[in-house]
């Protein structure tokens, strides 16, 4: 049997980690999260779970980056209390 040798380079890889596919699964993750987010997100005016959202950014080391989180200004307080984004993660 004929042996496979793959070589591995820096430019192939972040070709595979940036193609459509890779960031179309990433986001598709990003969206499950963010749903469960919402959906077990306290309630009390509603500021903080209309505030959650997903967004997309760029590394240099990573490529890219899919993020879950609030705007509000007591977000930090919320995820301390609850575990809100942390239990969305699963």
């Amino acid at each position: 049997m004929a042996r496979v040798r793959v070589a591995l380079t820096l430019s192939g890889i972040r070709a595979v980690k940036e193609s459509p596919e890779v960031v179309s699964i990433l986001d598709a993750a990003a969206e499950k999260v963010l749903s469960r987010a919402r959906a077990g997100a306290p309630v009390n005016t509603g500021a903080y779970r209309d505030s959650l959202h997903a967004y997309r950014s760029r590394s240099r080391r990573a490529g890219v980056v899919l993020h879950v989180g609030s705007t509000v200004d007591y977000a930090l307080q919320v995820e301390a209390a609850t575990g809100n984004l942390s239990r969305a993660l699963g």
